[in-house]
């Protein structure tokens, strides 16, 4: 009989349709004859929605049709104790989750959990005896219940109608309380509770309670009497004050009570009164004696009936009514503080007394010394007075020292390093060191200066000086006889000084020596002074022109000079030279020098007149220029005198008004020069026609060139751009097309004048997109996974560009030249871009799952599974197998175990024109048995097949055969003992077994 594969189903749906694919049976089971064993499947699809109970809760057990269900969709529903019992129930007699189950027809929902609780109330739990405060109703009794219930009040065990929890309370009578719940209406059991309403009343107390400051009292000393006493800041309202809180004088407190846990409604009213004690009242709280005085008692005022309290700390410590006694036999310092106690026993607060022993004095009285200034300090001595006891018979240690200072003066006296002895201060009479001047010998150098100059800086030597004292020591200058003529004068000591010296002067001489003044006669060519000169035929200047230089001291010519100066005859052009004459300078403070120079006569001036009007068109040759009189002689001079004139404008072409220039001049004399009087030559414009040059254009979107244009009529080498000024303009517009060149603001330069202007086109042209450089159309490589592969330009495109793509947009594998044409609008010119989209082979990746050991006895066939990344088909191939036959295999991947053994299957993946091959992916497949049969028994190497428990062979008599080899053949993995080849002696005859 062939295997078989029995599968019978049945395929619900209900409510929504749910598609399950049905491929392939996963497993089949052979029996021991080798048929097959028919797997029945119910395969169940339904929903049914969803399964809500309305009241869990019951008070007993209870029929599953009271259970009250909600369900989205129509059912008949049927209940289970479990996800997965089969029997239905009918009675729930316990809380617990079951299970419901809707049938519809033929359909049935998957089953729903629905909690159910079977409820046992419990009594309340409450103390039978319960006190209550101030007005209380059943609600203020303390009663606890389980969860899911309340409480429920009756006035008997056995009434039936609750009472209200607003019920007011009578003291002594006793209530009944339940425990319900509200939903399922179940009730447990009742039980007693007796309440006692409590009206606890205030605690007594003194109305005014005294207290001491100095104590700082707080509400825990506050007295009243009472149970569980509280205080409060106000009768009514307000929390506890804390027990630490310290009390405020003159404020009223009030106090509570509790009595069974119930605290009065009244409050009892303290007021609380601080006795202040006032501070003792001294005079001097610092008080002192002086060593070795008679110690006197303290003598201190208190309030009638109070007493003075002496401390040694400024807080506790025990106190004395008894005024110390102070001894003054030694520096000391006592520190006490008082006190006054009033009758009640309430102290002041204490006041710090401190008493001081001060040391006596001891009087040091220097010796009278001196020392001159410069010199060493001589030893300080000094004299003492003011033991009061024997104590000097002990030098003081230490010495005198004064103040410091070496300048010349009257010093204090320091105690320096004395060290008093216990019980003394000592005190330094107020008598002075004394330092005196030194002797200082001052020389005064000799000085000399010129007449009229700056006095030089006075300078000295100096000896005797002290320390390291020097000139710079000194204030003050030394002097010299008065006087400023030439002569010799004495140095005075002035006002030269220092007060540590007596200053002891030696004088010197002061010389004055002769100044230089120069006598300068004027050039003909000065400066910002007189010149020595004259023009041709002018008057003579009445006196010759000079300087003084070196005049010092506030002289003037007019005080020291005589005299006056001389020239060389003569009236013509030319030099003459000057002479001293008589001029003398009359003071012995001068040595006199004379600088000589010359007298100049330059030439007169003629003025020539052109003659006026004469001009020319720029870019022509000059004409002959013209003049109509000269005038200006001298004397008796002519214009007979002038040989040749001749007259030129002064260099330049441009229109204008030019200078005239004398081009020769030829004349009998030198006593003139001409001069031309401005009558300007003129160059009037020449006249230029304008020609727009043709075919000038720009493109769309850009700035408009410069408009280019032929100048008719230019001289010399002009430009067009040198000629004229402005430009071109032409008519407005940016769109593409032509327009009028129009003049614009071009007009003539200043050397020319516009005569006539020849228009033309000027053309707008498509442009090339300005940002197409920005644009970018990259090539690209794509993986192949089946989805449209594309590129795109990127960058910054305009708005409203078309953009075009040739040869885009593909799926397979393969290299394509993609074009992208770009239209940026009618005013550019039409981009094309060229991009390569290669699609490349996709990778895949072989999922071959493991493969567990199989036995061949429960195991006939074996599907594989492999798939595939790509989704492409997998095949299979047997690549390895530890033995001959050992298995068939389908290249769907169905195996067929024959024998024991192990064997490698490989899964390949080939590819195609879109994936490349994957990587093929092996697993080893272990073939088992649970069968432990020998496959073969081989005798000397003849085989005997299959053996039975007990085989037996029958060996020929062989006189030379010793042994035989037995060897066992068994399947794979499986071990013989002692070995799978035996050597069995048989040298013997007889019955061997093995």
């Amino acid at each position: 009989m062939n295997p078989k594969l029995l599968l019978t189903g049945v395929l619900l749906f209900c409510c929504s349709l749910l598609v399950f694919p049905l491929n392939k049976a996963s497993s089949f089971v052979l029996n021991k004859n080798k048929n097959a064993l028919p797997i029945q499947t119910e395969i169940v699809f339904s929903d049914l929605g969803e399964i809500t109970v309305e009241n869990p809760f019951f008070c007993a057990p209870t029929a599953v049709t009271a259970i009250r269900l909600r369900t989205t969709c129509t059912g008949q529903p049927k209940w289970y104790a479990s996800a997965t019992d089969a029997t239905e129930i009918t009675t729930i007699s316990q809380s617990g989750t079951y299970y419901v189950e809707l049938i519809n027809g033929n359909c049935k929902a998957e089953r729903k959990p629905i909690e159910i609780i079977i409820l046992t109330p419990q009594p309340p739990r409450a103390d039978s005896n319960q006190y209550l405060c101030n007005a209380p109703t059943l609600a203020h009794i303390q009663v606890a219940v389980e969860d899911l219930y309340i409480t429920r009040w009756y006035a008997t065990a056995t009434s039936t109608t609750p009472l209200a929890y607003n019920t007011p309370i009578v003291s002594g009578t006793t209530y009944y309380t339940s425990s319900y719940h509200i939903v399922a209406g179940c009730e447990s059991t009742r039980i007693p509770i007796t309440a006692t309403v409590v009206n606890t009343a205030a605690p007594t107390a003194e109305a005014e309670q005294l207290f001491c400051p100095s104590n700082q009292p707080t509400i825990a000393d506050l007295e009243a009497t009472g149970s569980t006493i509280k205080w409060y800041n106000a009768p009514e309202g307000s929390t506890p004050l804390a027990s630490t809180i310290l009390l405020t004088n003159n404020r009223t407190y009030y106090a509570s009570q509790t009595i069974h846990n119930c605290e009065s409604t009244t409050r009892t009213a303290v007021t609380v009164r601080m006795e202040n004690v006032a501070i003792p009242i001294v005079e001097n709280n610092a008080i002192e004696f002086t060593y070795g005085d008679t110690s006197t008692p303290f003598t201190i005022d208190v309030a009638p009936g109070h007493v003075l309290m002496w401390y040694t700390r400024a807080t506790g410590g025990q106190g004395s009514s008894v005024t110390p006694t102070i001894p003054t036999d030694a520096v000391r310092t006592f520190s006490y503080w008082i006190s006054q106690r009033s009758p009640s026993g309430c102290e002041s607060e204490r006041l710090a007394i401190k008493v001081r022993v001060r040391p006596a004095k001891l009087t040091i009285t220097p010796d009278t010394l001196a020392k001159e200034y410069g010199e060493v300090d001589p030893p300080l001595t000094y004299t003492v007075s003011g033991f009061i006891h024997q104590e000097d018979i002990v030098p003081l240690r230490g010495q005198l020292y004064r103040l410091p200072g070496e300048n010349v003066g009257r010093y204090d006296f320091t105690l320096g390093s004395l060290i008093s002895i216990p019980n003394y201060t000592l005190y330094l009479e107020p008598i002075k060191f004394s330092i005196t001047p030194a002797p200082l010998t001052i020389t005064a150098d000799s000085k000399t200066k010129v007449y009229g100059e700056r006095e030089p800086r006075y300078s000295y030597t100096a000896e005797g000086f002290k320390f390291s004292d020097t000139i710079r020591s000194l204030t003050g200058n030394i002097t010299r006889e008065p006087g400023e003529d030439v002569g010799i004068y004495r140095f005075l000591q002035g006002n030269v000084s220092n007060s540590n010296y007596n200053i002891i002067f030696i004088d010197n001489t002061f010389t004055i020596t002769p100044a230089d003044l120069t006598i300068r006669v004027h050039s003909p060519y000065e400066d910002r002074l007189p010149s020595n000169i004259k023009e041709y035929g002018n008057p003579e200047n009445t006196a010759i022109f000079y300087s003084l230089i070196g005049l010092t001291n506030g002289d003037t010519p007019a005080t020291i000079i005589t005299g006056s100066l001389v020239r060389d005859p003569g009236e013509n052009v030319g030099f003459y030279a000057i002479h001293q004459n008589d001029l003398t300078v009359h003071s012995n403070n001068y040595t006199v020098h004379y600088i000589p120079n010359v007298f100049y006569i330059t030439p007169a001036r003629l003025d020539l007149y052109p003659t006026p009007g004469q001009w020319k068109t720029y870019g022509q040759p000059d004409p002959v220029i013209t003049y109509d009189s000269i005038v200006g002689f001298k004397l008796d001079d002519t214009i007979d005198l002038i040989r040749e004139i001749r007259l030129e404008k002064m260099a330049g072409e441009n229109v204008g008004f030019h200078y005239y220039r004398v081009a020769y001049f030829s004349m009998d004399t030198q006593n003139y020069y001409i001069n031309i009087v401005y009558k300007q030559f003129e160059i009037k414009p020449a006249p230029l026609a304008i020609i727009a040059n043709p075919d000038q254009y720009k493109y769309f979107g850009s700035a408009d060139p410069i408009l280019q244009f032929t100048g008719v009529g230019l001289q010399f080498n002009d430009t067009n751009f040198q000629a004229t000024r402005g430009r071109l303009s032409r008519e407005e517009g940016e769109d593409l097309g032509f327009y009028p060149i129009t003049i614009g603001t071009l007009e003539a330069g200043p050397n020319y004048y516009l005569t006539d202007f020849t228009s033309a086109d000027f053309e707008i042209r498509k442009a090339e997109f300005e940002g197409k450089d920005n644009l970018e159309f990259l090539s690209k490589t794509f993986v192949y996974d089946g989805t449209v592969k594309s590129l795109a330009v990127t960058g910054s495109i305009p708005p409203n560009t078309v953009i075009t793509y040739i040869n885009n947009h593909q799926t397979e594998v393969g290299v394509y030249n993609v074009k992208a044409v770009i239209d940026f609008g009618p005013n550019y010119e039409i981009l094309e871009l060229e991009a390569e989209l290669t699609i490349v082979k996709a990778p895949q990746e072989i999922d071959f799952e493991e493969l567990n050991i199989i036995y061949i006895e429960d195991t006939p066939f074996l599907q594989l599974h492999a798939t595939a990344t790509s989704g492409l088909p997998v095949r299979f191939e047997v690549t390895y197998t530890s033995m001959p036959n050992l298995l068939t295999m389908t290249a769907a991947g169905l195996v067929t175990p024959l024998q024991v053994g192990t064997a490698k299957i490989t899964a390949y993946q080939d590819g195609n024109e879109n994936y490349l091959p994957a990587t093929p992916v092996t697993r080893t497949l272990i073939i088992k048995t649970n069968v432990t049969d020998i496959l073969d028994l081989l005798v000397d190497g003849v085989s005997y097949g299959r053996i039975q428990k007990e085989t037996y062979i029958l060996l020929d008599c062989d006189p030379n055969k010793n042994s035989v080899l037995l060897e066992v053949l068994v399947n794979e993995g499986m071990t013989v003992k002692p070995n799978n080849r035996i050597v069995v002696d048989v040298s013997t005859y007889g019955i061997h077994k093995q």
